[in-house]
C-alpha cells in the first residue's frame, strides 16, 4: 500500500495476519480484554477489516486516516459540497455526534 485506505477502498490489513489484541484476547494467553482508542487506518470496507473484528474487544476512534479534527467528517473537511465523505468518529459501531448535531 502507499497511499491512505479511503472509505470505499476494498483492502485492507489481510486476515492472514493475527494482531496483538486477538492473540491477548485468546484463552490460552490469559484472555486479556482488549481496547483501542484512536484511529484504526488498516481498512473498513468490510465489517471483517474492523477493530472490532481483528480482537478489539472496544473501540472509540477513526476508521480512516484522514478526517476534520474539528468537524470529525472522513476523506474531507467539509461535506457540503463534496461527494464519499462521512461522520467517522465511532464509538464501537456507532457515529458519535454532539447532542444536536
Amino acid at each position: 500500500q502507499h497511499s491512505l485506505i479511503a472509505g470505499a477502498s476494498p483492502w485492507g490489513l489481510p486476515d492472514k495476519y493475527t494482531l496483538l489484541p486477538e492473540l491477548l484476547a485468546d484463552e490460552s494467553n490469559g484472555g486479556y480484554r482488549t481496547h483501542m482508542i484512536g484511529k484504526w487506518h488498516l481498512g473498513h470496507y468490510a465489517k471483517a477489516k474492523t477493530p472490532l473484528e481483528r480482537g478489539f474487544h472496544s473501540f472509540y476512534g477513526f476508521f480512516t486516516g484522514f478526517e476534520s479534527a474539528f468537524a470529525h467528517v472522513s476523506e474531507s473537511t467539509s461535506c457540503d459540497a463534496l461527494d464519499g465523505c462521512y461522520y467517522d468518529l465511532r464509538n464501537q459501531w456507532t457515529p458519535v455526534q454532539e447532542e444536536g448535531s
